[in-house]
């Protein structure tokens, strides 16, 4: 693979990782004894609860690092990558130059003219948060009309989106339908902002053996209505719910893969969000079954027991 992103998570969120990952893809935990309390050990969070020293379980999921898993993990702004050729693991975050304003706003005003003019104030601040940390040879690339027309075509696809369910779509994009052209293939993402969303989406295309050549992803507060309608777009911690959006340029794929792309990354990102929103039932659980233990003497030894 040419480069790895890296999520741009606090530390502590990284102890949760090999969790959602296996959650993420439907595979087993590495690791030799994946028993619930090692799985779940990572999403420990601070609490009032009186952790009995008599009982090892217990305190081991106590000692257990601590991660925020998603409760207040700090907003980003946009975030791009681009992924030149290299043979080992990058640092993509040594890759990130932000570009000045001019560009910026040069694409968001380009992008008026290419969306219904009520939607052309909100698609603007779409396009300059979008755009707002490519570098100057990444807008120099595709041209400001160029990013004006990509952009655009996200905003109308992700203008709409279901209250609690992540908007996928894997496709080719040609001027006909999409008024923008790219030799690469092209998956996109549009959910509730959330841990792991990075790493997952990644995970499914290093799946197929792919290439990931660009990610560009904004993280924005959005207003919608009732059907799900954008009304509002603004920047992080202004108003509405935060939401992430990607777009994400792979190796060239034909249809019939891009719709097994599709639906692998709907399936993780589902699973995500499921993982993150449900831990705090998930911990609530190991802590009971920990306590439970050892008045299970019947169906477990005490060397059970004590190894937890």
């Amino acid at each position: 693979m040419a480069g790895t992103v890296r999520i741009m998570h606090d530390d502590g969120g990284r102890a949760a990782r090999p969790m959602i990952r296996g959650a993420a893809m439907r595979v087993p935990r590495a690791s030799p004894k994946p028993d619930l309390i090692d799985v779940f050990a990572g999403l420990s969070q601070p609490n009032g609860d009186s952790m009995a020293p008599q009982n090892p379980a217990r305190e081991r999921l106590r000692a257990a690092p601590r991660c925020r898993a998603g409760l207040e993990w700090p907003p980003r702004a946009a975030v791009s990558y681009s992924f030149p050729p290299r043979t080992h693991q990058t640092d993509m975050n040594a890759l990130h130059a932000s570009a000045g304003g001019d560009e910026v706003a040069a694409i968001a005003a380009a992008v008026r003219g290419k969306v219904e003019p009520a939607d052309a104030t909100t698609a603007e601040a779409f396009a300059k948060l979008t755009c707002a940390e490519l570098g100057p040879d990444e807008l120099a690339r595709r041209g400001a009309d160029g990013w004006a027309a990509m952009c655009a075509d996200l905003f109308r696809w992700a203008r709409n989106r279901p209250a609690g369910h992540p908007a996928v779509r894997a496709f080719n994009p040609d001027q006909e339908h999409n008024g923008w052209r790219c030799a690469h293939s092209v998956i996109e993402v549009a959910t509730a902002d959330a841990p792991f969303l990075v790493d997952s989406l990644e995970m499914v295309v290093n799946g197929e053996g792919l290439r990931l050549h660009r990610l560009i992803h904004p993280v924005m507060d959005i207003q919608r209505d009732a059907n799900g309608n954008i009304k509002s777009i603004a920047a992080c911690g202004e108003s509405g719910a935060t939401e992430s959006v990607m777009h994400a340029e792979i190796d060239r794929v034909d249809e019939t893969t891009l719709k097994k792309l599709q639906a692998a990354a709907e399936l993780a990102l589902t699973d995500v969000h499921a993982a993150v929103t449900d831990w705090q039932a998930m911990h609530d659980k190991m802590l009971a079954i920990a306590d439970a233990l050892p008045t299970e003497r019947d169906s477990l030894s005490a060397g059970e027991i004590a190894e937890g």
